[in-house]
């Protein structure tokens, strides 16, 4: 025989200011109990970036590639903003010259986020290599 159960919860577990709730959901995700991805609000274009831009010299056309790296300075996120012509390969650069984070990128004209919860504070290069080609931006984590 089945009785059903009513549950009232102890606390609200919405809320970045409630410890109570914060402890709730990282033991209930270490237990694989509840999937949490924390919302991130995209920033504004118009704020201040860092770009590179590569245009090789060729016979009509103008083959252009970018990295374009916001907001800069970053907090919690960046966004990588990216045209390559063939595949490359992404690496965030720490000022000690160690790599923080490698990727694979595919062709074409993208976007990709980066948490940066695990990045300490400083001056970090983002750089895409693509055969010879090397586009690299600087920017900062506060």
């Amino acid at each position: 025989m089945n009785i059903p159960i009513s549950v009232q919860p102890m606390f609200k577990m919405a809320g970045s200011d409630n410890p109570a709730g914060i402890s709730t959901r990282n033991l209930l995700s270490a237990y694989s109990l509840l999937s949490y991805e924390p919302s991130v609000t995209l920033p504004d274009t118009s704020l201040k970036s860092s770009t590179a831009i590569n245009k090789p010299k060729t016979k009509g056309n103008y083959l252009q590639e970018k990295l374009h790296v916001f907001p800069n300075p970053a907090n919690d996120f960046i966004i990588i903003d990216y045209e390559l012509e063939l595949y490359g390969k992404l690496v965030l650069i720490a000022q000690d010259g160690r790599v923080c984070y490698s990727v694979n990128l595919s062709s074409g004209n993208n976007q990709i986020l980066i948490r940066l919860n695990y990045f300490s504070p400083g001056i970090y290069i983002a750089r895409i290599a693509q055969g010879k080609k090397v586009l690299s931006a600087k920017f900062t984590v506060n």
